[in-house]
């Protein structure tokens, strides 16, 4: 599959931002009725599976106390989406956008870390691929990435 964005769409060394890959998802609400940027819902429920969260009251929960978090990335004008409002949005998406989305960022990511891991290892003298809690980089995105796309299939 061909890559949504080259290597050269970031400074060398910068982490890949996850708002950038979340905006290629088409927002089909009616922009009248909109309280919540769909980037800040995507945003939210993202970061709440890849920490943990399972199901929408927990993922708001998520929100409310890393709301400070949150805002450092992404808008949050109008606080945390509740739960209800996350269900409608996630239904209203393409879950396979928001996989290939995820996956492009975890990919853009591996290549930032591995890059890194391997300078540092000249110089450490450590293996430059390691795992961590038994699960490899790539097995965990995987996983997250398939999460977040159940969660927006299990919506329609």
């Amino acid at each position: 599959m061909r890559s949504l964005w080259s290597s050269n769409d970031f400074t060398h060394g910068c982490p890949p931002y996850l708002l950038h890959y979340l905006s290629i998802i088409p927002d089909f609400r009616q922009s009248w009725e909109v309280q919540h940027q769909l980037s800040d819902s995507l945003f939210l429920v993202v970061c709440a599976v890849i920490c943990g969260s399972e199901g929408w009251d927990e993922i708001e929960d998520f929100g409310h106390s890393k709301l400070d978090f949150l805002r450092q990335y992404g808008n949050f004008a109008d606080g945390i989406p509740s739960h209800d409002t996350l269900v409608r949005v996630m239904a209203l998406i393409n879950a396979d956008q928001l996989q290939i989305a995820f996956s492009e960022w975890m990919k853009a990511c591996h290549d930032v870390t591995d890059t890194k891991t391997t300078q540092a290892s000249k110089f450490t003298r450590l293996p430059g691929h390691h795992q961590r809690h038994g699960m490899s980089e790539k097995d965990r995105g995987e996983c997250a990435s398939q999460r977040c796309g159940l969660l927006a299939v299990s919506q329609r």
